[in-house]
Order: C-alpha cells, then structure tokens, then sequence
C-alpha cells in the first residue's frame, strides 16, 4: 500500500472482486465434477485476495479522512456492511428465482464494476505514498503484542461462526421446502444485528470510552 497507494489498490480490489464474481457466475457451464471444483477453488481465492485488498485500503482512507473520529466512520461504514447481510441473501434468492444461477453473479460483479468507477472519481488522492518505505518491524512482532493476538483470536472466532452458520442453515432448511426468496430472509438476523449495533460500539469507543 506504501508504493501504490490505498486508492488505486481499492480500486483494483473492487475491480478484481467483481470479475471474479462473474466468472463464478458461469461455473455452471463447467463440465465434470473436478473441474468446477478446482475453477471454484481458484476463482473464490482470486476474490479473496480483492476483497482483502479493497478492505485495507478502506481502513486507510478511513484513517486519513477521518483521524479524530475512526471508530464510529469505521462502525458506520460497517453498518451498510450489515445492511448487505440483510438485503444480499433476499435479493440474490429472488434474482436466482427469476434469472437462475448465473443472474445473482452477473448483477453483484456489474455493481461492483460501478462501485469501481465511481470511486475512481470520488475517492481523494493522497500524495504520501512512499515508494521506498521499508518496514521496521515485522507481522510476527505485532502478533507477539498480547491485546492484538487476542483481537485476532476473537475475530477468527467470529468468522468461524458465521461461516458455520453459512454453511449449514442452508441444508437445515431444505426439509422445509421454502423458496429462495424466504430463504434468503433467513440470513437477515445476522447481518440486522450487525447493522443495528455497530454505529452504537463505534460511539462508545470514540466518545465513552477507550476502545480496549
């Protein structure tokens, strides 16, 4: 990030993101078993790595834009996450209802197309970028802090948790024979949960108390 920048590379997440989200929409016309799995592999890993790229660079335009008030930019920009829980699952069952597999993938990359664009206009350039940087300190240094390893574990925690929940309401409810859109509306509680407390925790922590 020191040597391009948090815009371009949050631009290039979205970008990569997006593209990937459409070559998983057309994995079904993949033949044979082994190879939509191994496409599916790689295709989900590219995203991931877009996906990581345009949430750090989010933190550090957050951090720029906003130094006196991160915690509650960070919970708000947060909430709309939250809203994404609850509209994605019930917008991408009804659109699997009426176009099938491909249409969720087509519509979701095209947005994040958009996304990639507009920010490419909005977004500010910062003209600290350093091209020679060179870290002082290491990843394993930082893991060795006790309050960052604990956050680590917590954060891996909750993502295991949701991802089990993921993972297996889906075929829990099947016995129940609802369709995509009610389907869908199952996965809301998470995301509205998410949405509806984190603005209030990204107070607490910029104006009642200190965030450890």
């Amino acid at each position: 990030m020191n040597k391009i920048g948090p815009k371009l590379l949050f631009n290039g997440g979205i970008l990569t993101t997006g593209t990937c989200a459409i070559f998983f929409g057309l994995l079904d016309r993949v033949e044979g078993h082994y190879p939509f799995i191994i496409l599916s592999f790689a295709i989900r890993i590219v995203e991931a790595l877009g996906n990581a790229a345009f949430l750090t660079a989010s933190f550090a335009i957050i951090a720029k834009e906003f130094p006196d008030n991160v915690a509650t930019t960070f919970a708000s920009l947060e909430t709309f996450f939250g809203l994404g829980l609850i509209v994605g699952p019930t917008v991408g069952g009804a659109l699997y209802q009426v176009g099938g597999y491909v249409t969720p993938f087509a519509v979701l990359g095209s947005a994040l197309f958009c996304a990639a664009v507009m920010t490419a206009f909005v977004l500010p350039v910062h003209d600290d970028v350093q091209p020679d940087a060179h870290k002082s300190g290491g990843f394993t240094k930082v893991l060795r802090i006790p309050g960052v390893l604990i956050a680590t574990f917590s954060i891996i925690a909750t993502s295991m948790s949701i991802g089990f929940l993921q993972a297996t309401l889906e075929p829990h409810l099947r016995q129940f024979n609802l369709s995509p859109v009610v389907l869908g509306l199952m996965f809301v509680i998470n995301g509205g949960t998410y949405a509806l407390t984190a603005p209030a925790w990204g107070w607490l922590c910029d104006r009642k108390c200190t965030p450890k």
